[in-house]
């Protein structure tokens, strides 16, 4: 995986007011505040919503099998070269049962078999193929979000 260069810089946590410090004490996982709430409190109304949103997609409420979430999420972590993602997810995936030979075919895509021990494909890994088949790049699009001709809806921090 390509080494990327971080664009949106961790909060300084001295500077929180207390309101968002109590939203950076929920998200802690293991007593620590992983990377991705350290760079969402620079936006507290994110880091208020993404609670819920990443509970439900970790859940079972949500239509998705667990198995075909972590092939569909670990695809497009590595399609995105997001070395943090990736690892994050292959021990989320790990711990549901997905073997290790299992995530080195994801990183290899659908050629490699990568749904080969499943009874039949899967819509998710379908959609997954798809964008492999298109190209799908992440980088393009958060270029577009960060140009200065953007309207301010976009990707930004303090």
């Amino acid at each position: 995986m390509k080494e990327r260069i971080q664009r949106v810089p961790f909060r300084d946590f001295a500077n929180l007011s207390a309101e968002e410090r109590e939203a950076a004490e929920q998200s802690k996982v293991n007593g620590k505040v992983v990377n991705i709430f350290r760079v969402m409190i620079n936006h507290p109304p994110l880091a208020r919503a993404w609670g819920p949103f990443g509970s439900y997609i970790l859940s079972d409420r949500q239509t998705l099998s667990p198995r075909d979430r972590e092939f569909a999420v670990l695809r497009i972590a590595w399609l995105n070269q997001s070395p943090y993602q990736f690892e994050q997810h292959t021990r989320i995936s790990l711990e549901l049962g997905i073997t290790q030979a299992e995530i080195d075919r994801i990183t290899e895509g659908p050629k490699a078999g990568w749904n080969e021990h499943d009874e039949a494909d899967s819509g998710s890994r379908r959609f997954v193929r798809e964008i492999d088949r298109l190209g799908c790049d992440l980088e393009d699009a958060l270029v577009e979000l960060q140009h200065p001709a953007n309207d301010g809806s976009g990707v930004h921090h303090r």
